[in-house]
């Protein structure tokens, strides 16, 4: 069964996304990346409304989102901000990606919509533990916001401990 991840970046961040394109080989997982990137190019050509409506069915296309977190999302270009809060609002699974390999919250990149509370886990830019947040942090996801639970989430260290060559925060 293919996995559909709506993915969160600017051009800048490519090269993650080329990496995350990867993670799935060898694992006899399927992944199928969805973007808006595309969509940008009509910034300011189409009435921003309009916009945002093509970038929400791109987004409820997806069964668990991922944002890139670099310096790219912490200036928060305006598509960038749409896509952060509709994601949050609309309680879609989200999985922060730390490109600098930090285990948890990085606050340096962290959108102020996250902050507020959003329901999220936080990562490092891995193999190993990208393939474990996509298949596990759904159904952790869906029993939090049952519980109403808010808020950002990292693995334990145990899970780390199990797994090799990562840096630690």
């Amino acid at each position: 069964m293919i996995k559909k991840i709506f993915v969160v970046y600017d051009e800048e961040d490519q090269e993650h996304v080329d990496k995350i394109k990867n993670y799935a080989s060898g694992t006899g997982k399927k992944y199928e990346l969805i973007d808006c990137l595309a969509l940008k190019e009509k910034l300011g050509k189409v009435d921003d409304e309009e916009l945002k409506k093509e970038f929400y069915q791109k987004m409820d296309e997806a069964e668990i989102a991922v944002i890139i977190m670099s310096q790219a999302i912490r200036s928060m270009r305006k598509y960038i901000s749409w896509q952060v809060t509709y994601l949050a609002n609309e309680k879609k699974p989200l999985v922060c990606v730390n490109t600098n390999g930090i285990r948890s919250v990085d606050s340096t990149f962290l959108p102020a919509k996250l902050k507020r509370g959003a329901l999220s886990l936080h990562i490092p830019l891995n193999k190993e533990t990208f393939n474990m947040a996509i298949d596990n942090w759904p159904r952790f996801h869906e029993k939090f916001v049952a519980e109403g639970k808010n808020g950002m989430f990292k693995f334990p260290e145990s899970i780390y401990k199990q797994m090799k060559g990562e840096k630690k925060d």
